[in-house]
């Protein structure tokens, strides 16, 4: 019974609806911010992070991490986490990247979250 009256409520078009609005994606213009600013972060890794460690150990002599980021709408970071990907990381440099805390992510207000995966490549 149930299933008949949910059969003639969608072909007469008054099935109920969400109530939530569809989530809109992010703009691309707001991503290519968050990346660019990751971008010009690249030789402060490379100096601070990647460079004194492989002098002192250098094996493996590459690298790569992903960051995962969300800035919010207001265009400030809210969360950055940076991932090692399995036998193409470095555990010390992944420390090292963490530990840097003071630039954080900030852009043009995008009026919504803005979520990107950055991958930083070493060296």
């Amino acid at each position: 019974m149930i299933a008949g009256a949910l059969y003639v409520a969608l072909r007469r078009g008054d099935a109920p609806s969400s109530s939530s609005p569809p989530e809109r994606p992010p703009h691309a213009a707001s991503e290519q911010r968050v990346i660019a600013f990751l971008d010009a972060q690249r030789p402060r890794f490379r100096t601070e992070c990647w460079d004194p460690i492989v002098a002192a150990a250098p094996e493996p002599a590459s690298a790569s991490y992903v960051f995962d980021v969300t800035v919010g709408a207001d265009g400030h970071e809210v969360i950055r986490s940076i991932i090692e990907q399995r036998g193409k990381s470095r555990p010390d440099v992944a420390r090292c990247l963490r530990a840097i805390r003071d630039a954080p992510i900030a852009i043009a207000a995008p009026g919504e979250s803005v979520h990107v995966n950055w991958t930083l490549s070493l060296p």
